[in-house]
């Protein structure tokens, strides 16, 4: 639209400086001198002003030109404004939202700082109960200990006298031969039954241990059993008969046929030594 005008006003310019020219020549064909020199002047005036003219078309180009530039910058930052209020609405949105959950760990962060102060807590009483546990148990272990040795002097004890219960077993034997008649009934109850079968051969202590002050010795009772298979009658003999109904078994629970033989042990404190005597015997059948 600019361009139209500025070339409308160049048209209208020239047609004007025309029209003077031809005026003044008209006037100068009528003898009159001055004209001409006139002419010249208004001349010099038009050339200035079509140069003037030129010049403020070229500014006036420029200004609309920069003024178009920024209205269009202008309308594109309007856009913009409006595209960014809504970044910045949904920013401040996140922002809001982050600054929730924040809050949130925060608050999370609490509870489990409390949790670990409890489990700390928690860590050292079962540390303390372990270690006193386990000083209870080196205690319980100092008491085994004790009583393991115990047992083992003890064992080693006993391994003695059945050291000395097998000695009085062959004596015993070689009693039987020897005695009266009844010891040689419990022979011929051993040699007909011994055949079949023994089940077991138990010691029981009969009674408690009696301290003799005069010989410095501890005498103790004994009764050795020596219990045979239920099936003993096959052997024959009339010492193998028997109608037990159980299991073969020991003492105390017998239900077999057994021999009781009582004998007294005595235990010399000077000396550390063992004696045995045999008292008596029973035949169950």
């Amino acid at each position: 639209m600019a361009e139209e005008k500025k070339e409308d006003y160049w048209k209208l310019l020239a047609k004007k400086q025309k029209e003077e020219i031809d005026r003044l020549k008209r006037k100068s064909s009528k003898g009159n001198d001055i004209w001409p020199i006139m002419a010249i002047i208004l001349s010099i005036f038009l050339v200035a002003a079509i140069f003037g003219a030129g010049y403020f078309a070229m500014q006036y180009s420029n200004v609309n030109s920069s003024y178009q530039s920024l209205k269009t910058s202008f309308e594109t930052l309007e856009s913009q404004k409006d595209s960014l209020l809504l970044e910045k609405d949904s920013l401040t949105s996140q922002i809001n939202t982050l600054n929730g959950k924040v809050t949130d760990l925060e608050s999370e962060n609490s509870q489990l700082s409390s949790q670990v102060t409890d489990l700390e807590k928690d860590l050292d009483d079962a540390k303390k109960e372990k270690e006193d546990a386990l000083k209870e148990k080196d205690t319980e272990i100092e008491d085994l200990n004790a009583e393991i040795a115990s047992l083992n002097n003890s064992i080693e004890r006993y391994e003695a006298w059945i050291e000395q219960y097998k000695a009085t077993i062959d004596a015993l034997n070689e009693q039987l031969g020897e005695t009266t008649e009844e010891m040689s009934d419990l022979e011929d109850i051993l040699a007909q039954c011994i055949g079949c079968g023994i089940c077991c051969v138990d010691i029981e202590a009969y009674g408690d241990p009696v301290y003799d002050g005069g010989t410095n010795s501890t005498a103790q009772l004994y009764d050795l059993y020596i219990c045979f298979d239920t099936e003993c009658t096959t052997c024959g003999g009339s010492y193998c008969s028997t109608s037990c109904c159980g299991p073969c078994s020991c003492y105390p629970y017998f239900c077999c046929p057994y021999i009781r033989i009582r004998f007294k042990v005595v235990y010399d404190l000077d000396t550390d030594t063992f004696s045995e005597t045999v008292l008596s015997w029973y035949w169950y059948h």
